[in-house]
């Protein structure tokens, strides 16, 4: 086991394209990161330059202390799982997790004991005799993992290995691999495009968009605490909803207006008060609103226009629209914010909603996030 630290790395491409922007991020002995962001934001190419498939342009990388730039991927004694299963369909699971030990020439009792301690962990003693057509998808996945293992590396690389799963399996595996992981205490650096997969999984989350760490932090702070507009709209399922609107004092109170409807969040003695007669963003989850009686505040009227019923909740679909052109109340810095917004909530699977009707959404003001629109950078603490 070891400590993985990347000092201010960069990968740039023959082409110009700089697929990792001075990355600097240290992970934890023992510890399992999670990297997490859409196609193309860098994830991938970071773990690969730890595994030494790629040179890195600027920056270190170091791996229990020792600085791994100019080692051969052999030398680095690190594992990797991939997307794809890589098994050797000729051989049993017995040889295929044992390839790398007879690669090295380890002892042949000794290497049948560490194949046999590892089936066991991976509940794959009665498949040891197979061959991997003979396997379903999350077997051939722990047969992989299990190949991983028994070479007891510094450090597990894991590359989207669920996403040939299907749904239920990956549900499954993704717990099976979090209790791996927990049981052999090796330092794993996981890569995914999936943010469920990311919150349920890692000690920490590293979210990239394009080639930029975004924030680092552990699921619950991630999800209180976005640092941004990327995070808050990345992290989270369904996703975020944002308002572009005024930031107002009226009546001696703090409000924002949606759709020309005030929605009052109290007393100006808060982080945003510096904003006041500003445009702000303001970003609300889905699972916060909740229906309300007309009137109530902090809260504005909708108009229902789907429901998608999930059993336990109800994703419902709402419209603020009206009739022509609705123009926000202009802002001190001159700017007006047309109407026009759509809304998503997801609400308890008990609410009595139906489409077309029109109801009044509340939230409660400590749950609203609120980011500059110029910068994108969150506003902490936002209220009290």
């Amino acid at each position: 086991m070891a400590e993985v630290v990347f000092e201010h790395v960069s990968k740039r491409y023959a082409d110009g394209f700089e697929a990792l922007k001075a990355l600097d991020l240290a992970v934890g002995d023992g510890e399992f990161l999670v990297l997490v962001g859409p196609s193309g934001c860098g994830k991938s190419t970071a773990l690969r330059l730890v595994a030494g498939l790629e040179d890195l342009t600027t920056g270190v990388v170091r791996i229990g202390g020792r600085i791994v730039n100019a080692l051969a991927p052999r030398e680095r004694n690190i594992a990797m799982v991939f997307q794809s299963y890589a098994l050797y369909p000729h051989l049993s699971v017995r040889d295929n997790i044992g390839f790398a030990l007879r690669v090295r020439g380890t002892d042949r009792a000794e290497m049948r004991r560490r194949v046999e301690d590892v089936a066991r962990i991976l509940e794959l003693e009665a498949h040891l005799d197979r061959k991997p057509a003979q396997l379903s998808g999350g077997q051939r996945q722990r047969v992989a993992m299990g190949r991983a293992i028994v070479r007891s590396p510094d450090a597990f690389l894991m590359d989207e290995p669920l996403s040939n799963l299907d749904a239920k399996l990956r549900v499954a595996m993704r717990a099976e691999v979090t209790k791996i992981q927990r049981l052999t205490g090796v330092t794993t650096i996981y890569v995914t495009h999936d943010q469920v997969e990311a919150m349920t999984m890692g000690d920490r989350v590293a979210v990239l968009d394009r080639g930029a760490l975004q924030q680092l932090d552990t699921p619950r702070a991630l999800y209180r605490h976005p640092a941004n507009l990327f995070v808050a709209g990345f992290i989270g399922s369904p996703a975020m909803n944002f308002f572009e609107c005024p930031l107002v004092v009226k009546d001696e109170l703090l409000s924002f207006f949606v759709d020309g409807q005030q929605v009052v969040l109290g007393p100006t003695s808060n982080a945003l008060t510096g904003y006041t007669g500003r445009t702000v963003i303001a970003g609300i989850r889905p699972e916060h609103f909740s229906v309300v009686p007309e009137g109530s505040q902090p809260g504005f009227r909708a108009r229902v226009t789907l429901v998608e019923e999930l059993g336990a909740s109800l994703l419902v679909h709402l419209s603020m629209r009206k009739s022509g052109d609705i123009v926000i109340p202009a802002a001190e810095d001159g700017r007006t914010v047309r109407g026009n917004f759509e809304v998503l909530a997801s609400l308890d699977g008990e609410t009595r909603i139906a489409g077309g009707e029109a109801v009044t959404l509340g939230v409660a003001p400590e749950r609203i996030h609120f980011f500059d629109p110029a910068t994108g950078q969150a506003i902490y603490p936002p209220l009290g």
